[in-house]
């Protein structure tokens, strides 16, 4: 993953500040579930999935907002985690968009620091890793993962 630290904080701050009001549905899967997600095998041949895996990188709880984009760049789902502090919490492309199939990509906001890295899952045991940009600033935490894929 890509670390980089930008001038994001007015920008940042008014984004995580429109995610606040409408956060979607909260997604609670920990560190334990991610062994799950990722060594499942799904009796469908045609599913896949992106598992965005968001690691506090602090001592105190932060709070992650993430928005699916499909192929057109428009909005079509969101969702929040809460991570502990040093914890992991895991999103799945799927949780984003409430199951509904799509390809585009998934942007994460959190006023703390976050670091995101994502894997897409297919069937049996089958796992690649796919990019992901990682932005920090004084405002917090900004993820990119610019291919996810929920079938």
């Amino acid at each position: 993953a890509l670390l980089c630290v930008l001038p994001l904080s007015s920008s940042l701050f008014a984004q995580i500040d429109a995610l606040e009001a409408d956060p979607g549905i909260e997604v609670s899967r920990d560190a334990v579930a991610v062994n799950d997600v990722l060594t499942r095998r799904p009796v469908d041949p045609d599913f896949i999935n992106t598992a965005i895996v968001l690691t506090d990188a602090g001592a105190r709880p932060s709070v992650t907002y993430c928005v699916a984009y499909n192929h057109q760049g428009q909005p079509i789902g969101r969702a929040h985690t809460k991570t502990p502090g040093n914890g992991v919490r895991v999103i799945l492309a799927s949780d984003l968009t409430h199951g509904l199939d799509f390809v585009g990509k998934v942007r994460c906001r959190s006023r703390d620091r976050v670091q995101g890295t994502a894997f897409i899952v297919g069937p049996g045991n089958n796992i690649t890793d796919t990019a992901v940009k990682n932005l920090q600033d004084r405002a917090g935490s900004l993820i990119s993962i610019p291919a996810a894929v929920s079938r």
